[in-house]
């Protein structure tokens, strides 16, 4: 097939030019570097690398022939890779991909995890110019394993990934995100209107709120979840004669309405909206224990520690997720692992206009219709009669130090 009839089919299939970026230039590229797709053994080492077990290989073999042997998949395959890991430069860019059906006749979503699997030779590259240690390696290219275990739970087992995985695999590809154990972390700055200080003895948490902040009367952000309140109020920050006064976040995550003061002389600013953090991630997985919290967050700091300078690393570990929401603590038993878990960290609402926070890895799906959505775990059940009586899930946030990991027990 001549290139000009292999860009006609790519341009029939992508309506609104999410693939054309480069293409015209991956073409000539494609042409120098034919053919593009490595052998079994070399896919079965990624296949490996990444986690995926005998189901997945026996989908993947076969798909990777029929790249290997079409001149216009394997350019597809070719200008995909490209585009996903090496040339876009803006996440949401992968998003706006097509629909690969037409090439790829219910495979769509396996000729995808082809591309994911192209991601796993270009963490090890990094990896290793970073010296990082083969098993942390291996961790982070688990992650398109726990993938396709999305994939296999709420697509009727159906092998592949979707377009969100190839978007998160980017970080990997960079050298911005590893895996620990159980849990990834990669080095952000905190971008959040709070400011924590630690009481000089005793190290006590305080999580105070940036002025200006508008909150409604249960403690969240007015706006969270799109609705506004007529009855908001605004958060305050007064420095005088050595004594501050602003709002405070109490333990169950939401805002106080009545400011607290504390003595300056008496605290110590640790982290504030410009703070270097170590975002934290969950890959789905096998049930999450405190141990395998504590060892992964130990790991994680001793690993930044080594491999950036003092000024870049993290001061802290925090995450932003569906499961740091304070309103959980209402919907789902005191006895559940989820509300230990907040219970024994600094957590904090965000100011979001998220609605369905955590459907996505709740339910496998962020558009599900709710009124069919499965009722078969607790928490699921809890979920849809919020949502229902007209609540929302918009997510939250924690930070721990690293000397209170040990409170992870």
């Amino acid at each position: 097939m001549q290139n000009e009839e292999i860009l006609r089919r790519i341009r029939a299939i992508d309506k609104d030019g999410a693939l054309s970026p480069y293409i015209e230039s991956n073409i000539l590229e494609f042409d120098r570097n034919f053919p593009v797709l490595p052998g079994d053994v070399e896919i079965l080492g990624w296949c490996m690398l990444a986690g995926l077990g005998p189901e997945s290989e026996k989908e993947v073999l076969p798909l990777a022939l029929r790249v290997r042997e079409d001149r216009l998949l394997s350019f597809v395959y070719f200008h995909c890779s490209r585009l996903a890991y090496d040339l876009i430069s803006l996440h949401s860019e992968v998003m706006k991909w097509p629909s690969f059906d037409t090439f790829f006749p219910e495979k769509s979503n396996l000729f995808l995890l082809l591309i994911a699997l192209s991601a796993v030779p270009r963490i090890q590259r990094i990896h290793r110019a970073l010296k990082v240690s083969p098993e942390i390696t291996g961790d982070t290219c688990g992650d398109i394993a726990s993938r396709v275990g999305i994939s296999k739970e709420y697509k009727n087992g159906e092998i592949g990934v979707s377009l969100r995985c190839l978007n998160w695999l980017r970080l990997h590809v960079k050298g911005e995100l590893f895996q620990f154990g159980r849990l990834q972390f990669h080095p952000v700055i905190l971008n959040e209107p709070i400011c924590v200080y630690r009481r000089l003895s005793g190290g006590e948490v305080l999580i105070l709120l940036e002025p200006g902040q508008r909150f409604r009367p249960d403690g969240f952000y007015d706006g969270a979840g799109g609705k506004l309140r007529p009855d908001a109020w605004f958060s305050e920050w007064t420095e005088k004669n050595g004594r501050l006064t602003a709002n405070r976040i109490a333990c169950n995550g939401r805002a106080e309405s009545l400011p607290t003061t504390i003595k300056l002389d008496e605290w110590r600013l640790c982290v504030d909206s410009s703070s270097a953090v170590m975002n934290t991630h969950i890959p789905r997985g096998r049930r999450i224990t405190m141990e395998d919290w504590r060892d992964s967050i130990r790991r994680g700091f001793d690993f930044f520690r080594n491999v950036r300078p003092a000024s870049a690393q993290p001061l802290a570990c925090a995450c932003k997720s569906w499961m740091f929401d304070p309103k959980l603590q209402e919907l789902i038993p005191e006895n559940s692992g989820l509300v230990s878990l907040q219970k024994r960290m600094n957590i904090f609402p965000l100011c979001s206009q998220e609605t369905r926070c955590g459907f996505y890895f709740i339910f496998g799906d962020d558009n599900i219709d709710i009124e069919k959505a499965p009722r078969d775990t607790s928490l699921r059940r809890a979920v849809i009669d919020c949502v229902i009586k007209g609540g929302s899930l918009s997510g939250g946030g924690m930070l721990l130090f690293e000397d209170q990991i040990e409170c992870l027990r």
